[in-house]
């Protein structure tokens, strides 16, 4: 004994909302509950439309693809969308290789190394991409950096480059003290000794930030990753004071005991 049943089609509508909503929204068309029927009823009454203009222009405009757009809302309530920070460096990027590098916008493809250095992929031939501009774009090296709310981006043409930001912050959970000794292994003597007759503590936090943020660039520079052994490479500050108005050229750099003149540290 069997039994059958038969099911009406859906309507065509329906059909097309739930295309659009798996193709452009990125929500599994085998999911009819929850998110899906959510997305639907959102399309349905409006509430999204807006959204949706947004998404359009950020994946048309910014070239961010759909599937990755991550969109969030101000807070105390005040519904005003913006991209989350993470894509600050990315789009910074974009515009440096639009600007610079004049790939259009829509066509940049960016991709990452194993160890996590962002490049520029190179399109294919086409009749808006010559030989030379493929030649000009490889020879570029870019590197990202980003904490709370700052993010910043370094590119040089034919050299490698690495780049760090970092906030001088108070230990939050240890003193100073605790806090330098767990991170004793990433300096050398000379270096801890620079870093200890700073002054007060916030002066020696902002004397340990800045050479964790050298090592870091240096080490984003060469690509090697964390396997790379920070008591290497020791450094040697200059005595002049790091400014707004006048940035520090001539910090130098001491490898595996030996000074290093072929880097240039900012």
């Amino acid at each position: 004994m069997f039994c059958l049943f038969r099911q009406s089609p859906p309507k065509a509508g329906r059909l097309l909302l739930r295309e659009f909503v798996c193709e452009r929204i990125s929500v599994p068309w085998s999911d009819p509950v929850g998110p899906l029927s959510q997305s639907e009823s959102q399309v349905s009454n409006g509430w999204s439309a807006g959204r949706l203009l947004l998404r359009k222009f950020v994946c048309e405009r910014i070239a961010v693809p759909w599937s990755e757009i991550q969109l969030a809302h101000s807070p105390r309530g005040r519904p005003l969308p913006y991209l989350v920070l993470p894509e600050a460096g990315r789009l910074l990027l974009r515009k440096f290789v639009c600007e610079r590098i004049a790939v259009p916008w829509s066509e940049i493809q960016l991709a990452r190394s194993p160890r996590g250095k962002p490049y520029l992929v190179l399109p294919e031939a086409t009749t808006t991409h010559t030989p030379p501009l493929s030649r000009e774009a490889q020879r570029w090296s870019f590197n990202i950096s980003h904490q709370g709310e700052y993010a910043v981006l370094a590119a040089e043409q034919g050299l490698q480059v690495g780049v760090d930001v970092m906030k001088t912050t108070m230990p939050g959970s240890s003193s100073v003290s605790e806090f330098f000794r767990i991170m004793t292994r990433q300096f050398t003597e000379y270096e801890w000794s620079v870093i200890q007759s700073s002054g007060s503590e916030r002066q020696q936090l902002a004397a340990f930030y800045r050479h964790w943020a050298l090592k870091e660039s240096f080490i984003k520079a060469i690509g090697t990753g964390l396997g790379f052994n920070l008591q290497r490479a020791e450094f040697h500050l200059s005595p002049q004071p790091v400014t707004e108005e006048q940035g520090q050229h001539r910090t130098m750099m001491h490898l595996d005991e030996e000074e290093e003149d072929s880097w240039r540290f900012e």
